[in-house]
């Protein structure tokens, strides 16, 4: 059937001669052959199309658009998919699968909804090993979309941990737990004396000057403070020298400064 459009034997000869003078014709736009649907081809791109076709006569004769190439394309024809599978195809593809390591297909419908399922390969294999054959897996297949929905349980909520610094208490057998000690306000209070004993001086005084107070009203030096014979801080000093000539003392370190 000739389609709409389609060019005559008079024009081609025509638009022929004036493209091999010109090389260009007389028209921007040729009709497909398929569809007769008129195309626009000029310039690089008719030249282009001519070296494809060969001629000039040859591309106006026998031109085919893109759509026109979709509409002659034979249709490929799709294979219906099994939707069911019977027992006797499920043997026929059983047999396959202990000849050939492999089913015919790479899908396989599923018993309950008939959905193609691709399976092949090791999940083929752990398939077959979870269904006991190749023939049951084909007849009983479910999909995980068949599969009846589990309802989910709630979990459980563990209890909130508290930091140790917090004090926490938790009800357990009708008794109350405390993190903590207890406080006791009866517990006596001790008091130590610096003056008198001298290693809790030492130990109180060794990061840092105790009476500050007298240290620096004596424009730092330890003139009038009771603690400086057992005091372990570096800076204590006296601010006038002693009867041996020894201007400062630096504590129990037996560290010098000048």
């Amino acid at each position: 059937m000739k389609a709409q459009n389609q060019l005559t034997e008079e024009q081609i000869t025509e638009y022929s001669k004036v493209y091999n003078t010109t090389k260009k014709l007389p028209v921007k736009q040729i009709p497909c052959t398929v569809t007769g649907e008129l195309t626009t081809i000029f310039g690089e791109n008719l030249d282009r199309r001519v070296v494809k076709y060969g001629t000039i006569e040859n591309l106006l004769r026998t031109f085919v658009s893109r759509n026109g190439a979709k509409v002659g394309a034979p249709v490929k024809e799709k294979p219906a998919d099994v939707t069911k599978m019977d027992l006797a195809t499920a043997k026929a593809w059983a047999k396959f699968y202990e000849e050939k390591g492999k089913l015919p297909a790479k899908q396989i419908p599923c018993s309950v909804t008939g959905t193609m399922i691709t399976i092949f390969g090791e999940n083929l294999a752990r398939r077959i090993q979870n269904y006991g054959s190749v023939e049951n897996l084909l007849m009983n297949f479910v999909s995980r979309a068949a599969q009846p929905k589990v309802p989910k349980t709630d979990k459980a909520k563990k209890p909130k941990k508290l930091p140790k610094s917090s004090v926490e208490f938790i009800e357990e057998q009708g008794q109350v737990r405390y993190d903590l000690p207890l406080f006791n306000p009866d517990k006596p209070t001790v008091k130590i004396d610096l003056v008198i004993s001298g290693d809790a001086c030492r130990k109180e005084t060794m990061d840092s000057c105790f009476r500050p107070d007298i240290y620096l009203d004596n424009g730092k030096a330890c003139n009038g403070c009771r603690l400086f014979e057992n005091c372990a801080y570096v800076g204590k000093r006296m601010s006038k020298d002693d009867a041996k000539g020894i201007r400062t003392i630096r504590g129990l370190m037996g560290k010098n400064r000048k």
